[in-house]
């Protein structure tokens, strides 16, 4: 599956001749020109079905398998992997829900909300339902997940996670950041553009944490619940790259502000939280009928609607980019003609001890309640061989 949101849309539409001019917003990051809103819609569920079909989405995200932490001055390691509903057993959907209770339920009472169990239940037997999930690799024993699908809203294809849950024994050594961080990487490369997610007005706690990983509040969809608030967060598809505004430097760029001005100028400097540094420019009140000149001026990120920036730059970019790629593809060919055994030579990629992915048996199915610890069910072993996929 392409990993580039132009280049899907031109291979969905038999190379539909389309031209994008990249407009970089707080909320709006990409949009094709000469495509009409119902034919792009049209394309965004069908490249969203295109990820939500990934075959196999462990292999999206191989350097995120594990997560290495420090536990009474020991170092340990969690394994990550990412599964359908499919592929899990019911026991698996007994521990979340009840995982998901022990954080939520008693909180929320304090909220005044009611806590609905048949209804949240019943959401992760779903066949949409996804689940990023951390485990022990020693005895498969699940120590925390996040549930999530694919689909598009707010315009724009996304993930809304519906779940992060991390057991007690696990919390504050970072992995909810880690599970987080992993799902944004999940999606970028799917070419996903936005992970969204629903939180009470009253958890401060879980809106910090959410804050400090980039999700900030959508206005919008705010004003239509009291108890609620929606947070948005881009994936790395549409953060605002270094590269970029290196590249657009001494180039001239348009800037509109959240309370409709414009200001056209050349830039000087920029950062990444979109704090910008322009000279000769010419700025144009929200109504259109005012302007005036300033020799530079300085413009806060924070009261950026978007940029727009000339196509040549995104060119120079893009040729960079795919320069950089291409050298890393080479690099990583000859490490890996290099090294003996591959995946399967000393764990790799499978949740087992000494065999890797090559070594799984054709019959053993990922599920949970494939092995207790205590009274929580543990996992299956967590990959299945191909063939048993089919």
């Amino acid at each position: 599956m392409a990993r580039e949101t132009c280049s899907t849309v031109n291979e969905l539409y038999g190379g539909f001749s389309l031209r994008f001019n990249l407009v970089i917003k707080m909320v709006d990051w990409l949009r094709p020109v000469g495509i009409s809103e119902q034919k792009y819609a049209q394309f965004q569920k069908k490249y969203i079905n295109l990820a939500a079909k990934h075959p196999d989405l462990d292999d999206v995200i191989p350097e995120r398998r594990v997560f290495r932490y420090t536990r009474d001055q020991k170092c340990a390691k969690l394994y990550i992997m990412c599964k359908t509903k499919q592929d899990m057993q019911a026991s698996f959907m007994e521990w979340a829900y009840y995982l998901a209770e022990r954080n939520l339920k008693a909180k929320y009472l304090t909220y005044g909300f009611r806590w609905q169990k048949s209804t949240s239940y019943k959401d992760l037997f779903l066949n949409w339902a996804r689940y990023l999930i951390a485990y022990e690799p020693d005895t498969f024993i699940p120590a925390g997940y996040v549930f999530f699908r694919f689909n598009v809203a707010m315009g724009h294809t996304a993930v809304t996670i519906y779940g992060l849950h991390v057991e007690k024994k696990y919390q504050n050594m970072g992995l909810g950041t880690y599970l987080v961080k992993t799902l944004e990487v999940l999606a970028h490369r799917l070419g996903v553009e936005l992970l969204i997610i629903g939180v009470a007005k009253q958890d401060i706690a879980l809106k910090r944490f959410l804050h400090r990983l980039g999700f900030t509040a959508d206005s919008k969809e705010n004003s239509n619940n009291s108890d609620y608030e929606v947070l948005t967060a881009p994936t790395l598809c549409y953060k605002l790259p270094l590269s970029l505004l290196k590249t657009a430097q001494s180039h001239p760029m348009l800037v509109e502000l959240k309370n409709g001005e414009t200001y056209n100028g050349h830039l000087v400097s920029c950062d990444t939280w979109m704090n910008i540094n322009l000279r000769e420019v010419i700025c144009t009140s929200k109504d259109g009928d005012k302007f005036w000149r300033m020799p530079e001026c300085y413009i806060r990120g924070s009261t950026i609607k978007y940029l727009r920036i000339p196509d040549e730059v995104i060119d120079m970019v893009k040729e960079d980019m795919q320069s950089k790629s291409r050298n890393r593809a080479e690099m990583n060919k000859g490490g890996r003609n290099q090294n003996q055994g591959g995946r399967g030579g000393g764990g790799g990629a499978g949740g087992g001890g000494g065999g890797g992915r090559n070594n799984m048996n054709a019959n053993n199915r990922n599920t949970f309640g494939g092995n207790r610890g205590g009274n929580r069910a543990g996992l299956g072993n967590p990959n299945r061989n191909a063939q048993n996929k089919k």
